[in-house]
């Protein structure tokens, strides 16, 4: 949607007031939605973040701008895969995606985020910045290994009982055969 502008005949518009209007509603869009939001330059450093990200955190802007917060929130164990990934897409200028455990400050416990960053590119190609996100998925992960438990506790049911069920069928299906014959039943 464009802005029409209603100037004074003759007046050009005030530049600065409509970036400053720009700059007011894109803020309050990154603040309202319920990720985490960043975006970064061209080489990939940090140029703002939403409040969301920050409360979650515990971080400063400033923090996150020196490029060494990363050690102290992501999980140990995903850090490397994370920095990885996000190498090999500033290096190719390409979107990427991955799951990672973030940890959230309000009480110190990790949680899984499915996090996103795509280049923005200009009309020859060249990127201007990167957008990006984070999205708390920690109950649909958590959601997906209670319905992965219980779908094994089905089976393991179900095979159990399947074994106590054959067994004596086996035994039944045998005598049914025995009697159907024409032989002569067992001695005893």
């Amino acid at each position: 949607m464009r802005k029409q502008h209603t100037n004074a005949p003759g007046k050009l518009p005030s530049l600065a007031g409509e970036i400053d209007e720009g700059e007011r509603r894109f803020r309050s869009l990154a603040d309202a939605i319920p990720q985490n939001l960043w975006t970064a330059n061209p080489d990939g450093r940090y140029e703002y973040v939403n409040q969301r990200f920050i409360t979650y955190t515990g971080l400063t802007l400033e923090q996150i701008q020196s490029g060494d917060f990363r050690s102290l929130i992501f999980h140990p164990d995903d850090l490397q895969a994370f920095l990885d990934r996000r190498t090999r897409a500033l290096e190719n200028g390409e979107a990427y995606e991955g799951e990672y455990r973030l940890k959230r400050a309000s009480d110190g416990t990790y949680r899984w985020h499915l996090a996103r960053g795509v280049p923005v590119k200009d009309a020859n190609g060249h990127i201007v910045n990167w957008v990006g996100t984070s999205t708390d998925i920690e109950d649909q992960k958590q959601a997906e290994a209670a319905a992965e438990s219980a779908n094994r506790a089905k089976s393991d049911f179900l095979s159990g009982m399947s074994h106590e069920l054959r067994s004596p069928l086996n035994a039944i299906l045998g005598f049914t055969q025995l009697m159907a014959s024409d032989s002569p039943p067992p001695t005893p």
